[in-house]
C-alpha cells in the first residue's frame, strides 16, 4: 500500500489518501447518508460501521442533525459524516488502540462531496467549517478512501429499503 499525503489542511493535522484504492485494505467500511424533509429543512443522518477485521457492524439511524435547525442537505451529509468519523474514533478509543492504527474506507453517495474530501474540487464558503471538520476526524487515521457509492448500494447498507420509502 502506498500513501501520499495529498493537502495539509491547518497545521495540527494533514489527511492521507491510499494511492492505490483498487488494492486499498480498509480496517473499518464507513458508509454515510443524511435525509432531509426539505431542502433547506430538518436533516437526519444515518451511518454504518463495519470492522473488516471481524466483520462486525453498528449502525445508527434517523438521528437528528444541527439540533433541528434548518440546514442544505450538504451540511447535512457532512454532519451525518462527522457523527460517524467521531462514533468511529469512540469505539477505537474504547478498544484501547488508537486511530492512527486503523484504515478506513468512507462511502457517500454525494459526488461532489467525495471529491472535496479528496481535494478534488472547492468547497463553497457555507459549508467551510463542516468540510473541515470532517477533515480533522479524517486526518486521525493512519489512511482513508474516500469513495463514491450508488444511492441504491449506501439505501443497503444502510437498510433503508428504496429511496421513495425514506424514514425521514
Amino acid at each position: 500500500m502506498t500513501q501520499e499525503t495529498l493537502f495539509d489542511i491547518a497545521p495540527v493535522f494533514a489527511v492521507t489518501f491510499d494511492k492505490d484504492p483498487a488494492t486499498f485494505a480498509p480496517d473499518y467500511t464507513l458508509v454515510f447518508h443524511a435525509l432531509m424533509k426539505r431542502n433547506p429543512g430538518k436533516g437526519y443522518g444515518y451511518y454504518c460501521l463495519t470492522s473488516n477485521r471481524t466483520g462486525r457492524t453498528k449502525r445508527a439511524d434517523n438521528f437528528a442533525l444541527a439540533e433541528g435547525k434548518a440546514i442544505t442537505n450538504n451540511r447535512a451529509a457532512y454532519l451525518a459524516l462527522a457523527h460517524a468519523l467521531s462514533k468511529l474514533l469512540e469505539l477505537i478509543q474504547r478498544g484501547g488502540d488508537g486511530p492512527e492504527n486503523f484504515t478506513v474506507e468512507i462511502g457517500g453517495c454525494v459526488q461532489f462531496i467525495i471529491r472535496q474530501l479528496k481535494d478534488e474540487m472547492g468547497v463553497s464558503e457555507h459549508l467551510n467549517d463542516v468540510h473541515e471538520q470532517c477533515l480533522r476526524l479524517m486526518g486521525r487515521f493512519k489512511a482513508v478512501n474516500p469513495i463514491w457509492l450508488p444511492k441504491e448500494q449506501i439505501y443497503e447498507n444502510l437498510g433503508l429499503g428504496n429511496e421513495n420509502n425514506s424514514r425521514a
